[in-house]
Parts: structure tokens; C-alpha cells; sequence
């Protein structure tokens, strides 16, 4: 990796670990659980069905997802149909959290710093 991929990597992940990652949007919802819960449902359907646009099939597929939060929308690409879906994310408590609400057989949750 170049010096300044190496020092733009660093960037990202400084500013993925801050509040100012965060969209406008996911900061009202973050107000309440029920805020967070319908914020949550309105992500996935749109990621749902950008896939389902892009001629993207969930069902029986692997699928990866990077920077995965608590699992909120990782466990709905399990229940699109996927045959297993890895969430890997930064932040340790998050990954934690994720593990703790989702314990299907199809999903796996890591931390990693990459």
C-alpha cells in the first residue's frame, strides 16, 4: 500500500470511529429504539432492493458484510434467504451486541481493524 493510500485508510477509520461518519438521518434515529427500529427496516428494504435492481440474488448466496454495526440489516440479508452472511465491523462493542441479538446458525459476526 502507497503512503498516501496507507494515510487515506487512516482517515476513514478515524472518522468511521466519530459521529461525523454518520449520516444525519442515522443520528435522529439513534434518539430511540423505535426511531432506530424504523430507520433500520427502511435501510434494508433499500439495500434489499437495490440488489434485487442490480440483478443480485440473495438466496443460497454467501454474502459479506463490512462495517455491520449491531447486525440490524445483516440479519436481513439471513432472512432474504442468504445462505450465510459474515458481519465483520471496527467496533468491538457493536460486533458484541450483534452476537448477543442475532444468534442464527446463518449469521457470524467478527471484529477486525481492516
Amino acid at each position: 500500500m502507497s503512503l498516501a493510500e496507507t494515510i487515506l485508510f487512516f482517515l476513514a477509520k478515524q472518522l468511521y470511529r466519530s459521529e461525523l461518519g454518520h449520516s444525519e438521518e442515522m443520528k435522529d434515529a439513534l434518539q430511540s429504539k423505535e426511531a432506530y427500529a424504523n430507520f433500520r427496516g427502511q435501510q434494508s428494504q433499500v439495500v434489499l432492493a437495490a440488489a434485487t435492481s442490480c440483478g443480485i440474488r440473495l438466496k443460497d448466496k454467501v454474502v459479506v458484510d463490512f462495517g455491520c454495526f449491531d447486525g440490524a440489516i445483516t440479519s436481513c440479508y439471513a432472512e432474504a434467504g442468504a445462505a450465510h452472511v459474515y458481519g465483520i465491523d471496527i467496533d468491538k462493542e457493536a460486533v458484541a451486541k450483534a452476537q448477543k441479538n442475532y444468534t442464527s446458525d446463518r449469521l457470524t459476526f467478527v471484529e477486525s481493524d481492516v
